[in-house]
């Protein structure tokens, strides 16, 4: 532990614990609101349902792609699981109002659409948590099983994040 101000220990995980985590909650669901907030405009201006259903699975896959990118990226800070947990908490809460939806939405759309979006929020769910599932296993495992590099600059068996090549 390092000393902090007035000679009290502090802990590193502090900055993410009350700064990162509650932002990366935020983002999460800011970001997946987003599609939603569109969808509510096109559907004020009454546009019609297939190109609402075709706004929906694109905003899917885009959120899902945005999620699986902060998750794979090997950049400082390692990944965020923050925000794609979110948008995956998102996309499952989606996915069980599809499966009793109100009168409003059975009035909108036909059923093979809400079967369509239901089907591939609960697919693009299932990646994300997997993925942060794998992402979290192969983290907890590298660092279990690889020896931190100590520091000397121009090492050629540096692989780059302090870790030695296997």
């Amino acid at each position: 532990m390092n000393k902090g101000q007035g000679g009290l220990e502090s802990n590193p995980n502090d900055g993410y614990w009350l700064l990162r985590f509650p932002f990366g909650l935020y983002t999460g669901w800011v970001v997946a609101m987003i599609p939603f907030g569109l969808s509510t405009v096109l559907l004020s201006h009454n546009v019609d349902p297939v190109v609402l259903v075709w706004v929906s699975v694109i905003s899917i896959a885009l959120l899902t792609g945005l999620s699986l990118g902060l998750l794979l990226r090997d950049q400082h800070g390692l990944p965020s699981y923050t925000t794609p947990l979110m948008i995956a908490y998102y996309f499952c809460g989606l996915r069980f109002e599809l499966e009793n939806p109100a009168d409003i939405i059975l009035a909108t759309y036909e059923e093979t659409y809400l079967s369509l979006v239901s089907s591939v929020t609960a697919i693009a769910a299932v990646m994300i948590l997997a993925t942060i599932m794998a992402r979290a296993v192969a983290i907890y495992l590298r660092d279990r099983c690889t020896k931190k590099d100590d520091g000397e600059e121009g090492d050629e068996e540096s692989i780059g994040g302090g870790y030695v090549r296997a």
